[in-house]
């Protein structure tokens, strides 16, 4: 899918900040940068950094975004913003069961810096593989 169209990419990942399974890490970025490049970003910022005690994981984009309205739904297992792109509306629904088990919270807004969608993902007291 990421060869198909000419992406940007910018990312800004400190290091030994979250101790996360691989496993988990790459669902995650492989489920919201799929998101990204599918609906339409041609610039891509993975993020990884330092805000006070938390480390936080993001993902923003310069697409069209999620509209107001149907933001809290696309949250659900089942549930897409858009019908025109294939999936099956499962991918948000993973990252955000993944950042519970990790006592963490997937959020969207707005990206301020591209004006698209931004997902963060929050880590209290940075983050450590679940027991």
């Amino acid at each position: 899918m990421f060869h198909e169209r000419a992406v940007v990419w910018d990312t800004d990942l400190s290091q030994n900040l979250i101790r996360v399974d691989p496993r988990d890490l790459n669902e995650i970025l492989g489920n919201l940068v799929e998101n990204a490049v599918k609906y339409g970003a041609q610039t891509i910022r993975i993020s990884l950094g330092q805000e006070g005690n938390d480390a936080v994981l993001e993902v923003q984009d310069n697409g069209p975004g999620i509209p107001l309205e149907r933001r809290a739904e696309v949250m659900e297992r089942g549930q897409r913003a858009d019908t025109k792109a294939q999936g099956y509306g499962i991918g948000l629904d993973i990252v955000r069961q993944i950042a519970e088990r990790y006592g963490a919270e997937l959020e969207y807004r707005v990206s301020e810096r591209f004006g698209g969608a931004a997902f963060s993902i929050r880590f209290e007291g940075l983050a450590q593989i679940p027991l």
